[in-house]
């Protein structure tokens, strides 16, 4: 198998989940596929709520859990000499990777982000946008992890006094440490074939946050925050200075 043809396994494995996967009615957790008395249905992991979701999609007929093994199975691949790989298996993931581990909150703004600065977050590439974060309007320019990490402490450095400079390079060493763990992680579980993590954070610069139905805005040179939070996003700032 190709490294193209892999990355598009890996990647149908994560978003056949971010495009199936209905809420519970119960208590509005997202469901999983499962199959209970050899019957496909979506099941709840909080609650244990079961619903039979028909027409279930031919991707989501596809990848069925089985409930009493927690196995990802895929029923329609007939395994041969280049594709004969173990199904991922939650319960014994090397790194404890869960469903939500690997199921992207908006499968489309984790996708244009990965096309920007790579799916392990390490990409020179920007692109101007706006977020509906609670009730905040945030827009400007979304970088990756790395330049992020960069830049806060290339501001540390410059700032006037010698405790900044200690605190910049002690915050050089930390966030390194974290980030290169974190790429580690990522080419190694590529390589193995596994799910890779969904991105959980995103990252902006020259950012202008406008907070309710106020005129005025504040401007930050850096911000970060987990993709949770944010409930709409469009293209475009109104501040960019690389449009």
């Amino acid at each position: 198998m190709d490294d193209l043809e892999r990355q598009r396994r890996l990647r149908l494995d994560r978003e056949s989940l971010a495009f199936d996967s209905p809420s519970c009615p119960e208590c509005l957790h997202r469901m999983e596929p499962a199959k209970v008395n050899g019957e496909p249905v979506w099941q709840c992991p909080a609650c244990g709520h079961e619903i039979v979701y028909a027409p279930m999609s031919a991707v989501a007929t596809n990848v069925i859990v089985n409930a009493e093994e927690a196995t990802l199975t895929d029923t329609t691949t007939t395994p041969d000499s280049e594709n004969n790989r173990e199904p991922w298996n939650p319960e014994n993931d090397p790194d404890g990777f869960t469903f939500e581990d690997i199921r992207p909150k908006d499968w489309y703004l984790d996708s244009l982000l990965d096309l920007m600065v790579g799916e392990s977050d390490q990409n020179e590439g920007s692109i101007s946008m706006t977020l509906q974060v609670g009730g905040a309007v945030v827009t400007g320019m979304v970088i990756s992890r790395k330049e992020w990490i960069d830049a806060t402490v290339k501001s540390l450095h410059s700032a006037s006094g010698d405790s900044f400079k200690v605190l910049g390079d002690a915050v050089r060493k930390l966030y390194d440490f974290a980030n290169s763990s974190s790429v580690e992680r990522h080419e190694r579980r590529d390589a193995e074939e596994l799910p890779l993590a969904a991105r959980r954070f995103i990252h902006m610069r020259d950012v202008h946050i406008t907070v309710g139905g106020a005129t005025e805005f504040f401007g930050l040179p850096l911000w970060r925050a987990p993709l949770a939070d944010v409930s709409g996003w469009t293209l475009g700032a109104h501040n960019s200075s690389d449009e």
